[in-house]
């Protein structure tokens, strides 16, 4: 059985963001997903102040396109998978690819002219997993992933992190983004274009758009499961929260997770959350 809750910061609240993650639970299946924010205005105005947070509520898109395809996801992804029995990791991926193309239907039905800045793709990132008695089948794009700790508080394993923050330095060193910020329109175009669902690109990274190429970055696999291992499920907001800068599990989340004090785990991803994240767990 998988439990699970959205974390949101104060900051997100006060300006009455939409919440854009998204999960869906059944007794066996766990998926998660991260909307990608939108740009509400061609320059992005400074939130650090209360004009620019008032500019950004009155012009951010009254149905968030991220929460669409967040929804679409989890929603999709299970409803698929609860339908076979004998789930392998092909099935994961077709579950993807069955959102991934309902998204890209939403997008030609509501943002037909693409401008990669306030006219982008409406997308998402996910990671799912399936509980079965001896192994974890899980599959994830970017920076959602799926984890396993022992119980005793220890990482047995961790999906990598490919988001666009991996290879940061790389991407904003090639010319002309070294001459640019990320609230220039120009370098939203360029990375968006350039570099996500790119697959020729060594650089890049995915996100499901719609776009057929998202599919390429999808990663699957299965990992052997003891009955008292706990499965974690996560977006990147709360990535801070249960692990280390090194990538393995903080000493907080260990403890939390050796004493089965889960109340005490959401509470520690509440007070770490950045912006928003979400984590499921599963439980017994």
């Amino acid at each position: 059985m998988f439990k699970g809750r959205i974390f949101r910061n104060w900051k997100l609240r006060y300006t009455s963001h939409p919440v854009e993650d998204s999960f869906k639970i059944d007794d066996r299946i766990a998926t998660v997903a991260d909307g990608v924010t939108r740009d509400p205005t061609k320059y992005l105005p400074n939130t650090k102040n209360t004009q620019g947070r008032l500019i950004f509520i009155l012009d951010y898109p009254k149905e968030s396109p991220a929460k669409v395809a967040a929804e679409t996801l989890v929603l999709n992804t299970n409803r698929v998978l609860r339908g076979i029995k004998d789930i392998d990791e092909r099935d994961i991926v077709e579950a993807f690819r069955e959102a991934n193309n309902l998204i890209r239907e939403y997008q030609e039905q509501t943002i037909p002219r693409i401008d990669y800045i306030i006219n982008d793709f409406p997308g998402c990132v996910g990671a799912t997993a399936i509980s079965l008695r001896f192994h974890v089948i899980y599959g994830f794009i970017c920076d959602s992933g799926v984890a396993l700790v022992d119980r005793n508080g220890n990482l047995k394993f961790r999906t990598l992190n490919e988001g666009p923050d991996r290879k940061a330095k790389e991407i904003w060193a090639n010319p002309p983004l070294n001459q640019l910020s990320w609230r220039d329109p120009r370098a939203k175009r360029i990375i968006r274009s350039n570099y996500r669902n790119s697959p020729m690109e060594p650089n890049s990274y995915g996100v499901f758009t719609g776009e057929g190429t998202a599919m390429e970055y999808v990663k699957t696999g299965t990992e052997i499961k003891d009955k008292d291992d706990t499965i974690l499920v996560f977006t990147d907001g709360v990535e801070n929260a249960i692990f280390q800068n090194d990538g393995d599990i903080s000493g907080k989340a260990a403890d939390k997770i050796r004493s089965r004090d889960f109340v005490g785990l959401e509470k520690l991803c509440q007070k770490n959350v950045r912006t928003e994240g979400t984590l499921v767990y599963s439980v017994g």
